[in-house]
């Protein structure tokens, strides 16, 4: 089967493209990449795109790649106490005035401070970065922030929930090469669904 032409790939996030899309690259150099970064959820079949990282339908294949976890996050010379410094919070309510930490099978709503709300993962890191608070981000989000020292996670041991990472395409009948070889590279990646690649000793 030839491997070649254009390529669609749908993310809505930055963080899994940037590091995975250059590898795949490199061993497909017939293919051109065509990558769409969307804060919904790609319709696959009629926008034709080949494979997203996203959200899911029923009408989607999906198979898990990995697990996340939500941790918390700051620079290192951020205050570790999360209930008495300034946090960094997502648009949603229910994140206003508590975040959920895991601990010892139980969950204990943590009351914060936000300094800054936004619906923006994006604007959220890069005032984590600058040194403006705590933030909770999902592991494959941070890029690699936390193994370079710029962030560091804390509560360690603790999480505030996880979530599956997912790779979806339109079908399983009549897959093209391309799609094929992203499918068996993605496995390749990922061959542990179970844990958490993205933190250290998961």
């Amino acid at each position: 089967m030839v491997t070649a032409g254009r390529f669609r790939f749908g993310a809505s996030t930055v963080a899994l493209a940037a590091t995975l899309l250059p590898l795949y690259a490199q061993t497909m150099p017939d293919v051109v990449l065509d990558v769409t970064l969307a804060d919904h959820t790609i319709d696959l079949v009629e926008e034709g795109f080949d494979v997203g990282l996203q959200k899911f339908d029923a009408s989607m294949i999906a198979r898990r790649l990995a697990t996340s976890k939500v941790v918390l996050c700051a620079s290192p010379a951020t205050p570790a106490d999360v209930s008495g410094h300034d946090c960094l919070n997502f648009a949603f309510e229910q994140l206003r005035h508590h975040w959920p930490v895991h601990w010892e099978n139980q969950v204990l709503n943590a009351p914060i401070v936000s300094r800054m709300v936004s619906n923006s993962g994006a604007v959220l890191r890069l005032a984590a970065l600058a040194g403006m608070g705590i933030m909770l981000r999902s592991s494959f989000t941070l890029e690699n922030d936390l193994e370079s020292g710029r962030l560091v996670q804390l509560l360690q041991g603790h999480h505030l929930g996880q979530l599956s990472v997912m790779m979806v395409y339109p079908s399983r009948r009549l897959l093209s090469a391309k799609v094929c070889s992203f499918v068996g590279f993605l496995n390749a990646q990922f061959p542990h669904p179970e844990s958490d690649p993205w933190l250290a000793g998961d």
